[in-house]
C-alpha cells in the first residue's frame, strides 16, 4: 500500500514539473510557426536565441495550433503572453 502512494505521489510530483517547464522557447521556431499559419509580427525577434519576455512569448506560440495563437498569445487573447506585441494575418 505504501509503495502504492509513494508512486503515485512521485507521478503526480513529476507531471507538476514537467507541467511547468515552459516549452520551447525558440524564437527562431515560433517565426517559423507564425509564417507556416500565415500571420506575422512586425516587432517579435526571429534570433536563435531569445529572453524574457519574447522567450515567453514565443512558448507561447510554439504551443499553441495556428487557430489558436491569436486569442491565446496575442494583444486580444486573454493571456496576454506577447504582450504588446502585434501578431497579426499577413
Amino acid at each position: 500500500m505504501f509503495i502504492r502512494r509513494l508512486a503515485a505521489s512521485l507521478l503526480a510530483t513529476s507531471t507538476l514539473v514537467l507541467a511547468g517547464c515552459g516549452g520551447n522557447t525558440s524564437c527562431k521556431d515560433a517565426c517559423a510557426k507564425l509564417d507556416s499559419c500565415n500571420l506575422a509580427d512586425s516587432s517579435f525577434t526571429c534570433s536563435d536565441s531569445c529572453s524574457d519576455p519574447a522567450a515567453g512569448c514565443a512558448s507561447c506560440i510554439n504551443s499553441h495550433a495556428c487557430g489558436a495563437i491569436l486569442s491565446s498569445c496575442g494583444r486580444e487573447g486573454s493571456g496576454l503572453a506577447c504582450g504588446a506585441s502585434d501578431i497579426h494575418p499577413k
